[in-house]
């Protein structure tokens, strides 16, 4: 069984929708979060993993699947 299955709907897409607010307050130009801010590398790796996360999400909870 994959994490994924094991994880559920429900706490996957809380995951999900924290690393994006992360990701976010990362790449936004407002200057109220430059104290939180993190360096380019670990913002870069946050993203990355959102991304390849929502693919496997998207895969996996996908109404057409057969």
């Amino acid at each position: 069984m994959s994490l994924i299955n094991r994880i559920g709907k429900k706490y996957f897409f809380i995951g999900t929708t924290i690393l994006l607010l992360i990701t976010l307050v990362n790449y936004s130009e407002n200057k109220t979060f430059d104290p939180i801010r993190m360096n380019s590398f670990f913002s870069g790796f946050i993203a990355g993993f959102l991304i390849a996360l929502l693919l496997a999400g998207l895969v996996n909870y996908s109404k057409f699947k057969k």
